[in-house]
């Protein structure tokens, strides 16, 4: 199913079911062999707290995402789950990553490249380290922030490698000010209008 995903170049997603028997690890839940979680490149595992209580637990682990455990709760009239939690702070470490990609991008618009590319230009707006090898977790990681800044994010596999794509809308920009945004990086402050 890998070679047929990467083929062409489309996402698959398997829905399967856990075991009745109940154990610490949520992923050792997955009903049969190991090797279903060993052959993907994410699991997610929904654990209802207790049978109709309409409140459960998403626990995920991938090769591009941290682990996460996300608090649901069943919403009736939409017939959906819902997160209850808000999205943890950051890292010290993430928000420079974030406010160097923000300014960045308040000024270029646009990103198509790979990680090391990606790191290569945010040289232009900050003297911190990034790794490439931390790029597209930290950028999936990020995601809810990414979208609240106005930044989509889309992540391709092609044969010539793995490249990423950044775009900034300042019209759905919810930071504080529509106006002119001062973001800090380095201790250095660098202002831009959201309208240029």
């Amino acid at each position: 199913m890998k070679a047929l995903a990467d083929k062409l170049e489309i996402t698959i997603v398997v829905v399967h079911h856990t075991r009745k028997c109940a154990d610490s690890d949520p992923f050792n839940m997955i009903s049969g062999s190991t090797g279903l979680s060993g052959c993907v490149d994410g699991s997610m595992v929904l654990i209802e707290s207790k049978r109709g209580s309409r409140t459960a637990k998403l626990h995920c682990v991938g090769r591009d995402i941290e682990n996460a455990e996300i608090n649901l709760q069943f919403d009736s009239n939409l017939k959906k789950w819902i997160v209850t939690d808000e999205p943890l702070n950051c890292k010290n470490k993430d928000n420079i990553f974030l406010a160097a990609l923000y300014v960045y991008l308040k000024k270029h618009i646009d990103f198509c490249g790979t990680a090391s590319e990606l790191v290569n230009v945010l040289k232009s707006v900050s003297d911190e380290t990034f790794y490439p090898n931390r790029v597209t977790r930290d950028l999936v990681q990020n995601g809810y922030t990414l979208r609240k800044y106005g930044i989509d994010f889309q992540y391709k596999r092609t044969r010539n490698g793995r490249l990423i794509n950044l775009h900034y809308d300042h019209e759905r920009d919810s930071s504080d000010s529509k106006n002119s945004t001062v973001v800090t990086v380095n201790g250095a402050h660098k202002q831009y209008l959201a309208n240029p």
